[in-house]
């Protein structure tokens, strides 16, 4: 299992899954210009990422956006991040992929620069 950024027929089939759930009563092709338009704002390009949870395949297992914020805790910079938009597709569901994938974007967020990675 692989963790990759969510582009391309990736994000396409993530779009398909999530649409049901989130379009806040957007048409689909409204829906993935809605979250194309987040990820092309100075902050979206910025601060907010799509992962996704992939098999050796390429098949998808799960995702989540991850939001990256500068942060200061105790006089010291660093960032946080802040885990949403979790998702694992109906057919995956039971087998701890979205788990697992969680568990891969806290260990990354423990990398220099973050003050605290929490489970």
């Amino acid at each position: 299992m692989n963790v990759v950024p969510a582009q391309g027929v990736l994000l396409d089939q993530i779009l398909d899954h999530t649409f049901e759930v989130w379009h806040e009563g957007l048409s689909r092709a409204a829906y993935a210009r809605w979250n194309a338009a987040q990820l092309k704002t100075p902050w979206g390009r910025e601060h907010l990422h799509r992962w996704a949870l992939v098999d050796d395949s390429g098949r998808l297992l799960a995702t989540a956006k991850r939001y990256r914020y500068d942060a200061r805790l105790d006089g010291r910079d660093g960032w946080m991040a802040g885990i949403g938009a979790v998702f694992t597709p109906p057919e995956q569901r039971g087998r701890g992929y979205a788990s697992e994938l969680i568990e891969r974007l806290r260990t990354e967020n423990g990398k220099p620069g973050v003050r605290v990675a929490n489970r």
